[in-house]
């Protein structure tokens, strides 16, 4: 890792405005960072796993019919998506950010 855009998909989003996974939830991850960070490296080691699988479907390392490509990649989003607004429920039961 050199700092640079690619790094790591919370340094894209957060530093670069990079979008790395949709809307949503680049804008959950935006969210969790203004309530002041991470609960879970659970859930930051979920954007890694979840980063790297998608890029390597998107590649084509993982030999699959097209439609099952797309299958696997809505699945993994939408589990990402539900895993970051738990996350935020919980941070934003400890209290206000900052």
């Amino acid at each position: 890792m050199n700092g640079k855009p690619g790094d790591h998909p919370l340094t894209d989003v957060l530093n670069y405005g990079l979008p790395v996974f949709t809307p949503a939830i680049d804008s959950l991850i935006k969210e969790i960072n203004a309530y002041g960070g991470w609960e879970s490296s659970l859930a930051k080691q979920l954007l890694l796993d979840v980063q790297s699988t998608l890029w390597q479907l998107g590649e084509g390392y993982r030999p699959m019919p097209d439609d099952e490509r797309r299958i696997a990649h809505e699945t993994l989003l939408s589990n990402l998506n539900f895993m970051l607004r738990y996350e935020l429920g919980r941070l934003k039961e400890k209290g206000a950010p900052g």
